[in-house]
């Protein structure tokens, strides 16, 4: 038997002290896509006070984004999948549920050292 794999990608941000995510599901990681990514990221509505940081250079712990992956993974685990749709309509259900999750994003994210809104 030849395995044959066909891949998708899944794109996180998250406001830890919120609890707001945005997702998306792209074909690829590539500069071109992570620009649609950052588009798309552009239009979400950003609460006033919002700023950017930059995280410290060697964050004692991962970024925050990185927490997210094992909660979207869980939905996926130990089950197969007939084809990329089939797989890309439970991710996609996943990251929805946990959009409405926000106290337990930010539990999984909302680090110490992380600024803190006002």
């Amino acid at each position: 038997m030849q395995h044959r794999y066909q891949w998708c990608y899944l794109y996180a941000f998250v406001h830890p002290p919120s609890g707001r995510t945005v997702w998306l599901l792209l074909p690829t990681v590539s500069v071109a896509a992570f620009t649609i990514a950052l588009a798309e990221l552009a239009q979400v509505d950003v609460p006033r006070g919002l700023h950017l940081h930059v995280l410290p250079l060697y964050a004692p712990d991962p970024q925050s984004a990185e927490r997210l992956w094992h909660l979207t993974n869980e939905a996926l685990a130990n089950r197969h999948f007939h084809d990329l749709d089939e797989l890309q309509e439970v991710q996609v259900q996943r990251c929805l549920t946990l959009q409405t999750m926000p106290e337990f994003i930010r539990a999984h994210t909302n680090f110490h050292w992380w600024p803190q809104t006002a």
